[in-house]
């Protein structure tokens, strides 16, 4: 697939004219001028091509949808569903999108037809509300149990678009979110959020009124929760406060929600280091509580505590963390303390799907709806131990959406591939995903004497289709088994970078 698209960007670009400069720009004009018609047959024929490599692709993609190995299905398992990054653009019409140009500009972006969307650009209506249907109708494979509803899902923040600021567009993304959910929800499973750094009104910057921002929030997304009011109490204490909650999902596993934005480098520091540490001090409570009550923890947040690769390129040495590194201190020694505690962790923001794996910290990020980055809309299912509360396997399901719309077809999502039949061949003594299996896998897969072999290996499945890979193999290696800049850098320096 990546080979057939960029042969076609090629060709394209090489052979015709397209208008303007932008790399997501899709109309082509003059094809029948002057210049153009000694190469009208060799178009007729490229056409043609592509009309059957898409057709290929479409069929092989369908294919694919349904699993038949007995080795990664799960009896019994329970099942979550997993979405982040939506970025709801409600203004983008069927040709037209912008592009944040960060902090406060923004940049027109013309592709093809389509109410769907493009590459390069956040999601449009149309395509969340397919998307959020194809979430809650795609549950019913990978397990033996005759359940067909989820046990939760996790959503892991950033409903609204990169180009909207101010409190009434961003509440008002975060409200068509969430009634899409409630539409789309028929067995009423319990639907978790975290706050994601696009859900505060001006990105990143803490609410001029903390405590009515996150009130109106909470009274837009508290019908997800399926729970009763006084079963709230607390949450909605901890939210409408600061925006991070806990939730006793059942009598054995709890959802702490974190604010992660408080945490986030990109944040002011005057504003959230109190907060930051309040918040710190709430989870050490609350897993302490949860040792003392016998019962397991599912962390969920939107920015992970890894190095930042969102903004980072092929070559680029960048050695910045996420989260500021003194909570990146304070983070690791809670996963340490508390290892018996929590059964996983939960982030996304990077919108390609990548883990971290130290001795001490782990975790997981998860894939993005919107194509902002370029990558294929994905999300994911989960399978859990239903006595321990373990993660067993994800699934990850994709969209082709460019290839559908080009060739007329309302897009789909379709399986791409299981977490644990693509990396852990050989580990299947690990019963669960955990920091063993995580680091066994990344350390297995390094080779200096063979960087092809290992950039291949590393960008089996986590680049999620990307046009190119968002940073190379041995900064991957790095990102994923280090929690520390200074630890990166040193990593990164073996390697002569």
């Amino acid at each position: 697939y990546n080979e057939y698209k960029s042969y076609l960007r090629f060709m394209t670009n090489k052979d015709l004219d397209w208008e303007g400069n932008y790399q997501g720009d899709r109309f082509p004009k003059g094809l029948l001028n002057k210049s153009h018609r000694p190469s009208v047959y060799a178009l007729l024929v490229l056409v043609l091509a592509i009309s059957v490599l898409s057709g290929l692709l479409y069929r092989a993609f369908r294919t694919n949808t349904r699993l038949k190995n007995s080795d990664i299905v799960f009896p019994d398992a329970k099942r979550i569903g997993i979405i982040s990054d939506i970025h709801l653009d409600m203004e983008q019409n069927l040709t037209v999108c912008k592009r944040s140009v960060w902090p406060h500009l923004h940049q027109v972006v013309s592709h093809f037809s389509s109410p769907y969307g493009a590459d390069y650009c956040d999601s449009t209506y149309d395509f969340v509300e397919l998307t959020i249907q194809a979430l809650f109708k795609g549950v019913s494979e990978g397990s033996s149990s005759s359940s067909s509803s989820y046990e939760m899902v996790l959503h892991l923040g950033d409903q609204v678009g990169h180009i909207i600021d101010g409190p009434a567009g961003t509440i008002n993304a975060i409200r068509e979110v969430t009634q899409l959910i409630q539409l789309y929800n028929t067995h009423q499973v319990p639907v978790y959020l975290t706050l994601g750094n696009n859900d505060v009104p001006y990105d990143y910057v803490q609410p001029r009124d903390p405590v009515t921002w996150y009130t109106t929030v909470w009274d837009v997304i508290v019908p997800l929760f399926h729970r009763s009011a006084l079963q709230l109490t607390n949450a909605r204490d901890t939210f409408t406060r600061y925006g991070y909650y806990r939730i006793n999902h059942s009598p054995d596993l709890w959802i702490v929600s974190m604010n992660t934005v408080l945490l986030s480098r990109w944040s002011n520091v005057t504003q959230t280091r109190d907060l930051a540490e309040q918040q710190f001090h709430w989870v050490a409570e609350t897993l302490s509580q949860a040792r003392r009550s016998r019962v397991r923890v599912y962390l969920i947040g939107h920015i992970s505590p890894i190095l930042d690769v969102i903004d980072d390129d092929l070559t680029s040495n960048v050695t910045s963390m996420t989260w500021r590194s003194e909570h990146v201190v304070v983070f690791r020694r809670l996963l340490r303390l508390y290892s018996d505690v929590v059964a996983f962790s939960f982030f996304s923001h990077e919108h390609t799907d990548i883990f971290f794996a130290s001795r001490d910290m782990w975790g997981y990020m998860f894939p993005a709806v919107t194509s902002y980055s370029g990558g294929n809309p994905s999300w994911t299912v989960g399978f859990v131990d239903p006595h321990t509360w373990g993660v067993l396997d994800f699934w990850f399901y994709l969209s082709p959406r460019e290839v559908f719309s080009r060739l007329g077809i309302t897009p789909e999502y379709l399986f791409h591939y299981s977490f644990k039949k693509s990396y852990a061949r050989g580990e299947e003594h690990v019963h669960v995903i955990n920091g063993t299996l995580l680091g066994n896998v990344a350390s297995r897969v390094i080779n200096t004497t063979d960087m092809m072999r290992t950039f291949n290996l590393l960008r089996l499945r986590t680049l999620q289709l990307h046009h190119q890979p968002l940073i190379s193999a041995y900064q991957m290696f790095c990102i994923i088994t280090c929690v520390s800049p200074d630890a990166i850098q040193s990593c990164l320096s073996r390697f002569l970078y």
